[in-house]
């Protein structure tokens, strides 16, 4: 009996003792002493693309406590204006150190790129996000705007020049076609304005490098007659082919009258059955659409055909440069997009697209 008294004490002990460890416990709870205080350098950001090296703009930012001896992450996240920071689409972000980031004109654009199009002045905002752990106890800082005009990287391609009535017979402001492999099997998109357009592809900026002229049926000759295209103004698909090239298609050229859509089960209504029709812009040589979308995918189209010689284009790695053929293009979240498609600088790594949530 007295045993199992003293096991029953003992037992009542554990339990006083283990309610006194609770009730004693300490929780500490990241609270952040205040928000950081940001600032920049400039209100606008001047994007030379001969000065890739040259500072772009810097940013300032305070530090923040959260009362104990924690490791505090800070990212800078800069977006469209009026965006207010919500997803990937329109809003990039950098991690950084306590203090301060100054950009060089190339990391500037290689972020605003993701964001905004090329060759357009805009206002563009930034803010500092500092937590703890994983993304607990976030703070932000103040929003500030700059403006800055985003330009687009080109790939230096071996490329062949269209000079022609649409553009004044000049080929230092020509469109080119390019040779991603340089095996002399060039192409490129080249819209044009004339209802009877005739050209010449030149060997370089000038016409003293000499030129390809039409060696009738479809076939290339030095130097020859202008080459004509009969169906009048639009954007064509042209490719030429020198005595580089080897084959039965050596010395040969074509062209194709193309516009562009989108079609995928991402568009709510249509799915893969038919497509959605863009809009080309001649000032900016670029073919865009406003709608709805849903998470799903969608590919570019010509032609509303996926038949040869209609070309198509996915995206192989998510990065904004259109393949060929490439896999489907990933929506995640339903909103409202705009979708724009670049074809206007030759070479396959120089063609763009951006999708926008508006």
């Amino acid at each position: 009996m007295k045993n199992n008294f003293k096991i029953l004490l003992a037992f009542g002990v554990a339990l006083l003792s283990l309610s006194a460890c609770k009730k004693d416990e300490v929780k500490v709870y990241a609270e952040p002493d205040s928000s950081p205080k940001l600032t920049a350098s400039t209100t606008a950001a001047n994007l030379n693309p001969a000065s890739p090296t040259s500072d772009a703009i810097g940013f300032n930012w305070t530090s923040v406590n959260y009362g104990y001896d924690a490791v505090v992450s800070y990212v800078l996240q800069i977006s469209q204006k009026d965006s207010n920071f919500t997803t990937t689409a329109n809003t990039t972000e950098v991690s950084v150190v306590n203090g301060s980031r100054t950009f060089t004109v190339e990391e500037l654009n290689r972020e605003l790129v993701k964001i905004l199009p090329y060759n357009k002045e805009a206002v563009v905002a930034a803010r500092v996000l500092t937590y703890v752990g994983v993304r607990k106890a976030v703070t932000y800082s103040n929003v500030l705007t700059f403006t800055a005009t985003p330009y687009k990287v080109l790939i230096p391609y071996p490329s062949l020049w269209i000079a022609g009535n649409f553009q004044g017979w000049s080929p230092s402001t020509a469109p080119t076609i390019a040779s991603e492999k340089d095996d002399g099997r060039y192409e490129g998109y080249i819209y044009f304005n004339d209802a009877n357009p005739e050209f010449k592809m030149v060997k370089g900026n000038d016409w003293s490098f000499g030129d390809y002229g039409d060696g009738g049926g479809g076939k290339l000759t030095n130097g020859g007659d202008n080459l004509k295209i009969t169906t009048g103004v639009g954007f064509y698909l042209l490719k030429g082919n020198t005595d580089k090239a080897t084959g039965p298609d050596a010395m040969t050229w074509s062209y194709l009258k193309t516009t562009w859509g989108i079609i995928g089960n991402a568009i709510p209504g249509t799915g893969w059955d038919s497509d959605v029709d863009m809009v080309f812009d001649p000032a900016s040589l670029t073919w865009s659409v406003t709608l709805d979308m849903q998470p799903g995918e969608f590919k570019f189209r010509a032609n509303h055909s996926w038949d040869d010689p209609n070309p198509n284009f996915g995206d192989n790695n998510s990065d904004g440069i259109p393949e060929f053929k490439g896999e489907n293009i990933k929506i995640t979240e339903a909103a409202k997009y705009q979708v724009v498609l670049d074809l206007s600088s030759a070479g396959p790594k120089n063609y763009s697209y951006m999708i926008k949530k508006q």
